[in-house]
């Protein structure tokens, strides 16, 4: 006769071993760097630059190429330096764009979704490097900002996963080929 003993695991160590897999299955692929990226005070506001090198996988390519249109986040923060974790960030603020292939005419689209801006490119390369581009944004006026204090400017992008159709989403969020994102750049200003 075979005999097995029930093992029983404390309520805790469940619990703690199921955060422990969720956070493995949720953590992004940081596929993304944001490169030269840099803040200039100009007519008294903040403007940021900045490049983002996005290197998408092949089954996000493979979407994209197959009519799924691809949408990145770019967000951007200001806080004080030595801000405590609770404290409100000055700027919270993301812009989004869109990767769109257009079979017909053999070209891709940019789109900046929050100035509703559109281009063309007859290369995915180019479209790619245009979808990366983030030049003169607005970010925080210098009268937000106190004076000797001193601030972080942090620009992130991500994939969004949200903006994909309905049926694409549930393997997105289970596939790490879809959860890509970049680490945080961020830099000092001192008003």
């Amino acid at each position: 006769m075979l005999y097995c003993k029930k093992i029983m695991f404390p309520e805790k160590t469940i619990r703690q071993l199921v955060l422990v897999i969720m956070l493995l299955w949720w953590t992004p692929v940081m596929a993304f760097v944001v490169e030269q990226a840099s803040s200039r005070l100009q007519d008294g506001a903040y403007f940021i630059d900045a490049a983002v090198n996005y290197e998408f996988t092949d089954t996000v390519i493979e979407a994209l190429e197959n009519g799924v249109p691809i949408t990145v986040d770019i967000h951007f923060q200001v806080r004080r330096a030595d801000a405590w974790i609770w404290e409100k960030d000055i700027v919270d603020m993301h812009r989004r764009r869109q990767l769109r292939y257009l079979p017909l005419s053999e070209s891709y689209e940019v789109t900046d979704i929050d100035n509703k801006q559109i281009k063309l490119y007859f290369s995915r390369l180019a479209a790619i490097d245009a979808l990366g581009a983030v030049k003169n944004v607005k970010v925080v006026d210098d009268s937000q900002l106190e004076s000797g204090e001193i601030y972080l400017m942090e620009i992130r992008s991500t994939l969004d996963i949200e903006s994909l159709p309905v049926p694409l989403r549930p393997r997105a969020y289970m596939s790490s080929d879809w959860k890509l994102s970049s680490e945080w750049s961020q830099w000092q200003i001192r008003p």
